[in-house]
């Protein structure tokens, strides 16, 4: 029984990190196609807001695009391609998937700006900004803010012999390991 649980969770983890390299592959040809100037902003508050100005100060002068509702790992790579979910069932991803190669065939809109929001769930891939990174080449980087936002999942990275003297150097701790993953984004 162990062998199959392991067996499937293998196979999915498998299946999810070819999906991850389909969709981020599917991205670097859309963006390599158009080859807009791609504008990337994180933090842990306010980057919708940012978006949001950036695009209405940009788009009276220039072609723009906006990341609308994607700030992640699947999410970029679909708004690129423009395509959106309509729920995250089985059926509609696999229906996704199929389509992908043929928006890649026929989507050659062109924008002089991409304007991308980079949200950091977790240290590790892909939900890290590494990850996002890896098909995203911003020509400028906007770092916003930290604030204690996922730092339950950034409590990874303390090493179960870790103590600390109290919750606020645990805090502070948890906030500074979001800056350094955050501010990768300005290591470019």
């Amino acid at each position: 029984m162990k062998f199959q649980i392991l067996l499937i969770s293998n196979f999915k983890k498998i299946l999810i990190d070819f999906f991850l390299f389909y969709l981020r592959t599917a991205a670097r040809i859309q963006l390599f196609k158009i080859q807009p100037k791609i504008i990337a902003l994180t933090g842990s508050v306010g980057k919708t807001s940012l978006c949001n100005a950036v695009f209405a100060v940009l788009k009276d002068r220039f072609k723009c695009k906006q990341s609308i509702k994607a700030n992640s790992e699947t999410g970029i790579p679909l708004d690129i391609l423009d395509l959106h979910l309509k729920d995250y069932s089985l059926l509609n991803w696999l229906y996704i998937t199929l389509l992908i190669p043929w928006k890649l065939l026929t989507n050659w809109q062109k924008y002089d700006y991409y304007i991308v929001e980079l949200g950091v769930d977790d240290p590790f891939p892909p939900k890290n900004i590494g990850y996002l990174l890896s098909f995203i080449y911003p020509n400028i980087s906007i770092f916003l803010n930290v604030a204690p936002v996922h730092t339950m999942q950034f409590e990874k990275l303390i090493s179960a012999d870790k103590k600390f003297k109290s919750v606020q150097n645990k805090h502070k701790f948890l906030l500074k390991a979001i800056a350094q993953e955050k501010g990768k984004l300005l290591l470019l």
